[in-house]
């Protein structure tokens, strides 16, 4: 069950109040541990949606003020009902300020999705080639990271049809020839689904054209 304030707070949220649920918030002191703002997203997946800064920095100041670290932690590393957190959406925005946000509140950014999904795999998906590159500088996570299927960023890439984020993936030296848990390469997977722009980006940079798998004969 959820109590009064937490209505006014979906309330706000689903009418786009940001201010006034802010000063809300402020003034009542509401409990947003257990907040369900819809398909099990917490109230830090509305704001890396919302790509707003303003109140991301809110939400870091009034957890620190009201909760302890522990709890803090919980509720960063919480699962929406797609199985991603509030960080994996923000990687997949680029969201590089939101980012780290919520590393600072506790983002665990070796906590994979419900499809195995790292959050430097999220900003290949959503080609932000700079979001992959901080979480490879920054955050040490190497740029060939696999994901539970044995996809690269390169891969997911290939797929989504991200060719910035291939040009840049390219350039910072990953593994092109890396296969997947199925023995596929991103280029495999590029011609695949027609993605004809990767791949010829693939073949120009040299991208081995001669491994053949069980599924995938050579390109």
């Amino acid at each position: 069950m959820i109590d009064d304030s937490q209505q006014i707070m979906k309330e706000m949220i689903q009418s786009n109040s940001i201010e006034q649920l802010m000063e809300f918030m402020s003034k009542v002191k509401p409990n947003i541990l257990n907040l369900d703002c819809g398909k099990k997203q917490t109230i830090l997946h509305i704001a890396v949606q919302k790509n707003d800064y303003p109140f991301l920095r809110f939400l870091e100041q009034y957890s620190q003020d009201n909760y302890k670290e522990n709890e803090i932690r919980k509720l960063v590393n919480t699962y929406n009902i797609e199985i991603f957190t509030a960080l994996h959406i923000a990687s997949y925005n680029g969201n590089v300020q939101a980012v780290r946000i919520l590393i600072n509140m506790g983002a665990d950014i070796a906590l994979k999705s419900g499809s195995g999904l790292l959050p430097i795999h999220a900003a290949a998906q959503g080609d932000q080639p700079y979001m992959v590159k901080w979480y490879w500088i920054q955050q040490g996570i190497s740029i060939n990271a696999k994901d539970d299927a044995g996809n690269t960023c390169l891969h997911w890439a290939a797929y989504q049809n991200c060719e910035l984020t291939v040009s840049y993936l390219i350039s910072f030296g990953c593994n092109m020839d890396q296969k997947n848990n199925e023995e596929q390469t991103a280029l495999h997977i590029g011609a695949s689904y027609g993605q004809s722009r990767v791949v010829k980006k693939l073949l120009i940079k040299g991208a081995q054209r001669n491994i053949e798998t069980d599924s995938y004969p050579l390109i």
